[in-house]
């Protein structure tokens, strides 16, 4: 990994070329996969998907993983993720089941409140990850990244059991999206 990452940085500016989101880890180079420095209690999880994101300056939209737990490695630079309970969903005003259902539509940091005035009763947790550092996220947390300068994350994604799920919500909005999803993907 440390080889892949040097060869990026050998040109001046390579940073404002290279930017990778959700990408498996697998796909890039099974040399990777095998650097990777996961331990080895997380190998027999179900459903396991190692997904690199790397970029300068990048961060994510608000969003919710519906069915799978993470642990977050992160390996260069300083992320920092912005949680919410599952029970914050009703406050994040995610997309409607028939569309995206996992992404929030408020726009963060710069939030409209206008527009979307619940977001004010929001329980926020901000955790700033520095490279060497874990984090585990739990299914139907709600979350958004951060990060200034270069960062390099693995994250390492694993079906949630049903029994992990937050009823009755978001746990049923999830369900419910999915088939959806599943419906459309068959025609």
């Amino acid at each position: 990994m440390g080889d892949y990452l040097a060869a990026i940085s050998a040109t001046p500016k390579s940073w404002q070329h290279h930017y990778m989101e959700s990408v498996e880890l697998a796909e890039l180079a099974e040399a990777l996969c095998q650097d990777a420095p996961i331990p080895a209690d997380l190998d027999g999880l179900p459903g396991v998907s190692d997904t690199v994101f790397f970029g300068l300056n990048t961060g994510s939209c608000c969003h919710i993983h519906a069915h799978e737990e993470a642990v977050v490695f992160q390996f260069v630079g300083t992320k920092v993720f912005t949680l919410y309970p599952p029970e914050d969903v009703r406050h994040l005003y995610f997309e409607p089941i028939t569309k995206d259902y996992r992404r929030s539509r408020v726009v963060f940091p710069e939030v409209n409140y206008r527009r979307f005035p619940l977001t004010r009763r929001l329980n926020r947790i901000d955790v700033g990850l520095k490279s060497g550092d874990v984090l585990y996220i739990p299914v139907h947390w709600a979350h958004w990244t951060t990060a200034e300068g270069f960062t390099f994350t693995l994250t390492r994604f694993f079906q949630a059991r049903l029994r992990q799920y937050r009823f009755p919500s978001p746990a049923f909005r999830c369900i419910l999206g999915r088939v959806i999803q599943l419906i459309r993907d068959r025609k």
